[in-house]
């Protein structure tokens, strides 16, 4: 094994890098849109999460779905989103609750103002 000084090694390492490729490019890079910033990711982010909570709502709203179904299920981790945030609630009352999903006032009011930010009035509350 012999044992090459640091500065030959650098000047190898300079050699190799500044010879060209030999082989030619053959494909096309693709040009890459515009890089968004963080600014517009976060609306983005923001718009999905209005849909999914939206879907859930009016789920509630229209009383289609129960705690089991394939609703709760494909979108659990909106329909607990949607409970935490209080929208929606299986509580009927102070003493009983349902299997069904119900919408509550604050969720009512939620879904009011998610149609209206993102210029969707399907049906008026």
């Amino acid at each position: 094994m012999s044992v090459e000084s640091l500065e030959e090694w650098r000047k190898k390492l300079a050699k190799r890098m500044s010879v060209e490729s030999q082989s030619n490019q053959n494909t096309q890079q693709e040009e890459h849109g515009p890089t968004r910033t963080d600014e517009e990711i976060e609306k983005l982010a923001m718009v999905v999460i209005a849909r999914k909570i939206k879907e859930v709502l009016e789920a509630a709203w229209q009383g289609t779905f129960t705690t089991k179904s394939d609703i709760s299920r494909s979108h659990a981790d909106w329909v607990a989103l949607a409970c935490s945030l209080g929208y929606i609630t299986v509580l009927v009352n102070d003493h009983a609750f349902s299997r069904h999903w119900l919408i509550t006032e604050d969720g009512l009011a939620a879904l009011n103002e998610i149609e209206f930010l993102l210029g969707e009035h399907d049906y008026e509350h």
